[in-house]
């Protein structure tokens, strides 16, 4: 596992006609089956009257214990979640046309939020102070319809203490002649002593990338450059 000293870049492949979730790897670590039988999936919350998880994986979820989101406080339209679910009707788990009834067994709010875009009049020490350079390891990555999902390791020691993540995106930026789009994920742990080890997910809008058009990006293994 490598750690970048100061800024972790990012190169997003920008590929056309292709809009379904895409992974580093060929099974994508995020989405993971257990032997107990529960399947594992990143999801966005789309309906809060009849709690409806849109998943990256199996399409359409409702959740029959909806209370977790309630006592989670993720009972939020647009909120990414990473979900742990035990499918009531086996037979329709492999069904993306038809929503499913699923019982919630473990649910991880994801960070989702907007990729910021610098402008050239910022400066390095003013863009250091505010989104940090502090080392982030990125252990695994997807991109789903409408999000870039990034799952890190960062260190920290108080829990109390929120880290800001954050996706930095040059405002004169262009794809080169390979279409890929140099991007920098930054971590700032803010007053936090970077002492033990800790786990996240967070979502960034693929929307907020101005880059962005209607086509999706892809994420290749050998793109992640850790300096």
């Amino acid at each position: 596992m490598r750690y970048t000293k100061y800024i972790t870049y990012i190169l997003l492949l920008l590929l056309y006609g292709h809009f379904s979730s895409c992974s580093v790897e060929e099974e994508d670590q995020l989405l993971l089956s257990s032997s107990s039988g529960s399947f594992s999936t990143l999801g966005t919350v789309v309906n809060t009257e009849q709690l409806t998880i849109d998943s990256d994986t199996y399409g359409a979820l409702l959740p029959v214990n909806t209370h977790i989101f309630t006592d989670n406080k993720v009972n939020i339209l647009g909120q990414r979640v990473l979900l742990e679910v035990l499918f009531l009707d086996k037979n329709k788990q492999n069904n993306n046309s038809e929503a499913k009834k699923v019982e919630i067994i473990s649910l991880y709010k994801v960070l989702t939020k907007d990729a910021d875009c610098i402008t050239p009049e910022e400066t390095v020490e003013s863009i250091n102070d505010i989104f940090g350079t502090a080392p982030i390891c990125i252990t695994s990555s997807s991109i789903s319809k409408e999000h870039l999902n990034i799952q890190y390791e960062i260190g920290g020691n108080n829990s109390n203490i929120s880290h800001r993540i954050s996706l930095l995106v040059p405002q004169n930026a262009h794809l080169d002649e390979n279409g890929l789009l140099p991007v920098e994920l930054r971590h700032n742990p803010g007053a936090d002593l970077q002492i033990n080890s800790y786990w996240g997910v967070v979502s960034f809008t693929l929307s907020s990338i101005p880059q962005y058009q209607e086509s999706a990006f892809e994420v290749p293994p050998k793109s992640w450059t850790l300096n």
